[in-house]
């Protein structure tokens, strides 16, 4: 099992994911989930509904996959 960050609310868990792996760098798989985000991203950066109570959000950063062009830190 993944260890699990959980929010109440959070602007999106994606971007959650990547500040956190650029503040913490992170070194095993960990699973960011919120009950609401206020800024949800789908499929080719569609917004996403998710107000909060209606489900659970989530994002898995995994340390050993590579950075997408133009995102990694430094």
């Amino acid at each position: 099992p993944y260890p699990v960050l959980w929010r109440a609310s959070v602007d999106s868990t994606n971007a959650w994911a990547w500040r956190h792996a650029r503040e913490h760098s992170p070194s095993a798989p960990l699973l960011l989930v919120a009950e609401g985000q206020s800024a949800g991203r789908g499929s080719a950066g569609r917004s996403w509904a998710s107000p909060a109570g209606a489900g659970l959000y989530m994002s898995l950063l995994h340390p050993r996959l590579p950075w997408p062009t133009g995102m990694a830190p430094g």
